[in-house]
C-alpha cells in the first residue's frame, strides 16, 4: 500500500491517522468506515487512511506532526485542517462538506443552532418549511450544524450566537440580520425565487377605514410580519375609531409570539371580520 497522501486540486483528501491496538482507534473505526462510504459516494473528497508502521519514526507521522491518535486531518487548498470535534458519522461528513461547499456554483444555505436555544427551536418551523416548499429547486442547497455537535462549523464561521443563518457561495458568506419570517428568509436565501409561496397562503388582508383587517383563518406568520401600527386593535372585537392603550404599546413594532399572548391575555386582538 503506497504510504503517500493524495491530494487533488479539484476536491479535498480526508485522512486517518491511527495505530494498530489502540483502544481509542479501534472503537472509532467503524464510525470511520461509515463515514467514508458516504463521503466516497457522494464524491465529497478523496479518503485514506494510514496505520503507524512498527519503526521507531514513522516518517509519514513525522511529516504530518502526529502525535496522538487517531487523528483526521482534511487537505484542501494547500491547507490542512484537523478534525476536533466529537468523533461521529455525522460530524465526519459535516467536517468534510463545510469545506467543500463553498466550491459549489449554487449557494449553500447553513441553519447553525443550539440545542438549548429558545429562539432556535421557534424559528426551527419556519426552516423546516423552507427547506420542504424548496426541496425540488435545485438551485439551491440547504445544510443544518448543531453548535455543541459541530464546534468546528461554528468556529469556521465565527459564529457564537443562534439561530444563525448563513449563505456560502464561492468564497463569498452572507449572514441574516433582522427578522426571521418566512418571507424575510426567502428573501435572503435568493430573491429570484420569491414566486415560491409558503404554504399554507395567509388569507387576503381586508381594508377597512383604511385600516388592515385579519379575517379568522389569517395565520400567524401573516400576522407578525405585518405591523401594529397597520392594525385596528379593539376590545371584544369591536371597531374602534383609535389604538387602545395596549395596542399603542407596540405601535411600529413587529406583533411577535411573545406579545400576540400578552394581547390574548388582556383581549385585545386584531380586528376579526
Amino acid at each position: 500500500m503506497s504510504r503517500t497522501v493524495k491530494l487533488d486540486p479539484k476536491k479535498p483528501t480526508l485522512v486517518l491517522f491511527h495505530k494498530p491496538g489502540c483502544p481509542a482507534c479501534i472503537h472509532f473505526m467503524p464510525i470511520w468506515n461509515s463515514a467514508r462510504a458516504i463521503i466516497k459516494q457522494s464524491g465529497l473528497a478523496i479518503v485514506q487512511s494510514f496505520a503507524r508502521n512498527n519503526e521507531p519514526v514513522d516518517s509519514l507521522m513525522q511529516t504530518y506532526n502526529i502525535l496522538s491518535y487517531p487523528t483526521v486531518l482534511l487537505f484542501h487548498h494547500g491547507k490542512t485542517t484537523k478534525f476536533q470535534a466529537e468523533r461521529t458519522v455525522d460530524n465526519l461528513v459535516a467536517f468534510v462538506r463545510s469545506d467543500a461547499a463553498p466550491e459549489t456554483g449554487k449557494p449553500i444555505i447553513i441553519f447553525l443552532h443550539w440545542s438549548k436555544c429558545g429562539h432556535c427551536h421557534t424559528v426551527r418551523p419556519t426552516w423546516d418549511q423552507l427547506k420542504d416548499n424548496l426541496k425540488n429547486d435545485m438551485s439551491v442547497k440547504f445544510e443544518e450544524y448543531e453548535a455543541e455537535q459541530s464546534p468546528h462549523i461554528m468556529k469556521k464561521f465565527g459564529v457564537s450566537s443562534y439561530p444563525t443563518f448563513l449563505r456560502v457561495q464561492g468564497n463569498t458568506v452572507a449572514m441574516h440580520e433582522g427578522e426571521r419570517s418566512y418571507e424575510k428568509l426567502l428573501d435572503f436565501i435568493k430573491p429570484k425565487i420569491r414566486s415560491i409561496e409558503p404554504a399554507p397562503t395567509a388569507p387576503p388582508k381586508v381594508v377597512l377605514n383604511g385600516y388592515k383587517q385579519f379575517t379568522d383563518g389569517t395565520s400567524f406568520w401573516a400576522i407578525r410580519a405585518d405591523r401594529a401600527k397597520n392594525t385596528i386593535c379593539t376590545v371584544e372585537g369591536k371597531l374602534g375609531a383609535t389604538p387602545t392603550m395596549q395596542c399603542r404599546k407596540y405601535t411600529g413594532k413587529d406583533i411577535n409570539a411573545f406579545v400576540k399572548r400578552q394581547i390574548a391575555k388582556k383581549g385585545w386582538m386584531p380586528i376579526k371580520k
